[in-house]
């Protein structure tokens, strides 16, 4: 089996219904079914119904991987989960795909063949989507999987998207592709007001994240991205064949 262009990161709790209709647009609005693989993130004392719903959807076809953690980590420590599901530790695959999304359960994609449009794109930028917040925010980050695994993670912060975001910006490889998604978190749409959205919004603090620590910390990531960025240029400039 070809191995899919795009590997799907999605911690999710105690929302299988908005979890069924996330992941079913994308399948639904994919090009091809089988160019992605949705990776999951699921608590155990959460799993019984969330798993029904993962069940389900493969019945249905298309690639689905869950990983069970047994200690929560909640929304304070989010990247915790899509560390995990993006790399390689002992007992799991990790990713398959070329590009790594990062994924919400109460996220609607809106664009049919939104994986042709990440297939037209080189793989080594930093993809941002169109999305109805009322900023421009890198909420949905589509990262090149290689550069992650050379960095060593995702995030360092429960806040994954910005940390994406400003990489791209303070590297210039941050580019927005013709992709839109309806985000339908409660004070966005009213939509999915339930523990899930509370307990967020109370643990997913910004302090931290704005703190001198946490930049450097994403500065040393955005050196990394660099240094891959000049060697990718050099080995073109030389005529390599392996370049890309």
């Amino acid at each position: 089996m070809i191995e899919p262009l795009v590997s799907v990161l999605l911690p999710t709790r105690g929302r299988p219904q908005a979890l069924r209709e996330s992941v079913g647009s994308l399948f639904e609005t994919a090009g091809d079914r089988n160019a992605f693989e949705v990776l999951y993130a699921v608590d155990a004392d959460d799993q019984e119904d969330t798993l029904t719903v993962v069940d389900q959807m493969m019945l249905d076809g298309g690639r689905h991987r869950v990983k069970i953690f047994q200690e929560r980590h909640g929304y304070a420590n989010l990247h915790e989960y899509v560390n995990y599901l993006a790399g390689r530790p002992y007992g799991w695959a990790g990713p398959a795909g070329d590009w790594l999304m990062l994924w919400n359960d109460d996220a609607i994609m809106q664009t049919y063949g939104w994986d042709w449009r990440i297939r037209e794109l080189p793989c080594r930028f930093i993809l941002d989507t169109w999305t109805n917040h009322p900023t421009l925010t890198c909420t949905f980050p589509i990262v090149p999987r290689a550069w992650v695994e050379t960095i060593g993670h995702f995030s360092l912060n429960a806040h994954c998207d910005t940390w994406w975001q400003l990489i791209g910006e303070w590297t210039h490889r941050l580019v927005r592709a013709d992709i839109d998604v309806q985000h339908n978190r409660f004070d966005l749409t009213g939509q999915n007001h339930d523990l899930t959205y509370e307990q967020g919004r109370l643990q997913h603090q910004t302090i931290s994240f704005y703190s001198a620590a946490t930049t450097e910390l994403i500065k040393q990531d955005a050196s990394v991205v660099m240094g891959l960025v000049e060697a990718q240029r050099n080995r073109r400039l030389q005529g390599r064949t392996d370049w890309e």
